[in-house]
């Protein structure tokens, strides 16, 4: 058993009881076969490993140290999956507006232009509305952003104006707010996103949470461009 087995297991007897069907179903019909081939080792890299790493709540940049790990001891030239860019998602924006320095403070860009309405949708052009400093616990994360909270879907927990700082890479927890990217309907269009809350992944759906009105918000996981987890929150400033 090598470090990567050994880490999904152990998160898999924490979260899951030990029972690989079970994660397996969580990621979608007819994946049992494709869970256990990635965590026993016998293929060295899955399609699936984010949605493996999500679920068994090991951090995107642990599983990909171990997946490296993995190449290393196997002893072959094994293609590892790159890293989160912020241009996978956002492809017009230019490399200098994911972070920039006023003097010696990082500064964090704040992206999707509110388009309104009662749902609080927003659209990511990839243009940055503004800037705010960059606190501490993201200061290292190369592609994290800010949101501004619109309407009042998401309140009392989100405030109007408020502002919403986002790590991108990080898997988002039940009941964890999260900025919600969905694929463009055609082409030349920008992705629309919206702040909820996370409740889960079905096999079909992303179901999320929303506050007022309160209602369970579903989208179809084919739909989904990406999923970032809010770690703080704030008055705007």
């Amino acid at each position: 058993m090598d470090e990567l087995e050994r880490r999904m297991r152990q998160q898999l007897d924490a979260l899951f009881e030990g029972n690989e069907t079970e994660l397996a179903r969580q990621i979608g019909p007819d994946q049992q076969q494709n869970v256990n081939n990635f965590i026993t080792g016998k293929v060295k890299r899955s399609s699936l490993w984010r949605e493996i790493a999500a679920l068994l709540q090991i951090s995107e940049d642990e599983m990909r140290n171990l997946m490296r790990l993995r190449k290393m001891q196997d002893g072959k030239n094994t293609k590892l999956p790159t890293p989160f860019k912020m241009a996978d998602y956002f492809p017009d924006m230019s490399a200098k507006t994911v972070a920039t320095h006023t003097g010696n403070e990082r500064m964090l860009p704040v992206l999707g232009r509110a388009v309104g309405g009662d749902a609080g949708e927003y659209e990511f052009n990839g243009q940055p509305i503004e800037w705010v400093p960059c606190p501490p616990p993201l200061m290292n994360v190369a592609d994290a952003y800010a949101i501004f909270a619109d309407g009042f879907s998401m309140s009392p927990r989100y405030r109007p104006g408020s502002v919403l700082l986002v790590h991108p890479s990080k898997p988002p927890r039940r009941d964890d707010g999260v900025v919600v990217q969905l694929k463009p309907t055609e082409d030349g269009v920008a992705p629309r996103g919206f702040i909820k809350s996370f409740i889960g992944w079905s096999p079909s759906k992303l179901i999320l949470e929303q506050y007022t009105p309160a209602k369970k918000v579903e989208f179809d996981r084919d739909h989904v461009l990406a999923v970032h987890l809010i770690v703080m929150s704030g008055e705007y400033y």
